[in-house]
């Protein structure tokens, strides 16, 4: 318990501290994009935020079958912290994504092939924390874990959807690797805020995790209290 408490302190630090301001810094540093202008920066977030969207996603996948299998509480746990996660950013993507796109594709909003599936994504996720949000028991823990197995299935169609049905969606890199697409400015600048959003993610995973841990210890005294009464 100490010890994941001490780890929360010192990543906290480290991010608030060093990472973070180092982000912001280099991002402000990175040219404006000629065409796009200033708007254009919020690139250094939003593709982070879909990076570690779909890593939580994934991360729950494996947790839910970690948890199918074992049928120990702390994968449920590991996974439903995943899931959240993985919604909080996909959210910022979708909230970001509109108005990037507004001045890039003089649209807040195309039925492209990427933009799509992401929808998809989300709404399969905030559908695993609905049912979630009823009294939670073994029964509903199967029932998400089930859907989170499921729902991956739309995480590929996401990554390769730009390359495989085109569409607007850019492809970031086109293959040649960050450093050939972008000036070394802005690679700096992806890099330092893609090391910031995944600080940010394993501060609150340990967080919520721990949380759940704790809420876990409290039911079972209160159940072996009743037990004894």
């Amino acid at each position: 318990m100490r010890k994941n408490v001490k780890i929360i302190f010192y990543l906290s630090v480290i991010l608030l501290f060093i990472i973070l301001p180092l982000a912001i810094y280099k991002i402000y540093q990175a040219p404006i994009e000629l065409k796009m202008g200033l708007v254009q920066k919020i690139f250094y977030f939003h593709m982070p935020s879909a990076v570690f969207s779909m890593s939580f996603f994934f991360f729950s996948f494996l947790f839910s079958i970690l948890y199918l299998v074992k049928k120990k509480n702390i994968f449920d746990n590991m996974a439903s912290t995943s899931v959240e996660i993985g919604v909080l950013f996909a959210t910022f993507v979708i909230i970001s994504g509109p108005l990037w796109a507004k001045k890039a594709w003089g649209a807040y909003w195309v039925w492209d092939a990427r933009l799509t599936f992401t929808l998809v994504m989300w709404l399969i996720y905030l559908s695993y924390l609905i049912i979630r949000s009823s009294e939670l028991n073994q029964k509903i823990k199967k029932i998400s874990a089930s859907l989170a197995i499921m729902g991956f299935v739309d995480i590929p169609l996401v990554h390769f959807s730009t390359q495989k049905w085109g569409g607007m969606h850019p492809i970031v890199t086109q293959d040649k690797g960050i450093k050939k697409a972008m000036t070394p400015q802005m690679a700096n600048a992806l890099y330092f805020s893609l090391l910031a959003v995944l600080l940010i993610a394993v501060v609150l995973f340990i967080l919520r995790v721990y949380s759940k841990e704790l809420q876990d210890r409290v039911e079972n005294l209160e159940f072996k209290i009743m037990e004894n009464l």
